[in-house]
């Protein structure tokens, strides 16, 4: 039975997106923030009702502690939730732009637990680290939202960038991520890329992702803008695509 929920108020760390009682694998997503529940709706159409989607997000109703938690102990949080919730292995992970780093040290711990993983795939991600260019960039986007938002706050390119710095949900991931260094993996690593996103990555960011990922690191270009590839059309070619990954691994396993 085929099941799409409502994104809710009262945020629980995990959200099932969309699920289906026959199938043997679920495909575990950490959004950036919470204004990207139904970006996750749109993804788990284009996956198929053949596919169960899970969606991880900072929790409601602990005070906001969330947010301050190094970004290893939010990811653990995570873990918990994702193993409680869907104890069968592999284990398939996602993460879009801020969550693409928790995803990653999900699937490092979910590994040193002697789980398996069958996929990571880091949905463009911009950055390598969350750092100071990261948080200059941030502060920058802040201020021309402001200054743009008088002139042009009715337009969609600014209504979608004031949605993006008011998100508290991304806000929080973004303090979790602060100063976090990513582990090296060993695994292969899917880096999903957007359109135009290289242009505000850093020089060393591929070099740097090839270092973590040990076990490889693809690349694919799904079409459209950082924004832009999480909605209708891209998503739905973004969502066979994993549907493709998730069952060629499956496959591989069982042979």
């Amino acid at each position: 039975m085929l099941q799409i929920q409502a994104h809710r108020q009262g945020r629980k760390a995990l959200w099932v997106v969309q699920e289906h009682e026959s199938n043997q694998t679920a495909f575990a997503l950490v959004l950036a923030g919470y204004g990207d529940a139904w970006a996750a709706v749109e993804l788990g159409r284009g996956m198929g009702p053949s596919h169960t989607l899970l969606a991880l997000q900072p929790p409601d109703g602990d005070g906001g502690s969330a947010a301050a938690l190094p970004a290893a102990e939010l990811a653990a949080l995570y873990v918990r939730n994702l193993t409680a919730a869907w104890p069968r292995e592999p284990y398939f992970l996602g993460g879009y732009s801020a969550g693409a780093l928790l995803a990653l040290e999900m699937a490092r711990q979910l590994k040193a637990q002697g789980r398996a993983v069958g996929l990571v795939a880091m949905f463009d991600p911009l950055f390598l680290r969350y750092s100071l260019p990261a948080r200059v960039g941030w502060s920058v986007l802040e201020r021309t939202v402001r200054l743009l938002s008088p002139i042009a706050g009715g337009t969609r390119p600014v209504k979608i960038l004031s949605a993006m710095t008011q998100d508290q949900g991304l806000r929080r991931h973004l303090r979790t991520l602060e100063g976090h260094r990513p582990q090296p993996y060993d695994g292969r690593v899917v880096l999903i890329e957007a359109s135009w996103s290289r242009l505000v990555r850093t020089p060393g960011f591929l070099k740097g992702w090839r270092r973590i990922a040990r076990g490889g690191l693809d690349r694919w270009h799904p079409g459209g803008t950082h924004h832009g590839f999480m909605r209708p059309p891209h998503v739905g070619r973004l969502g066979r695509k994993l549907g493709e990954w998730m069952t060629q691994s499956a496959r591989g396993r069982a042979e």
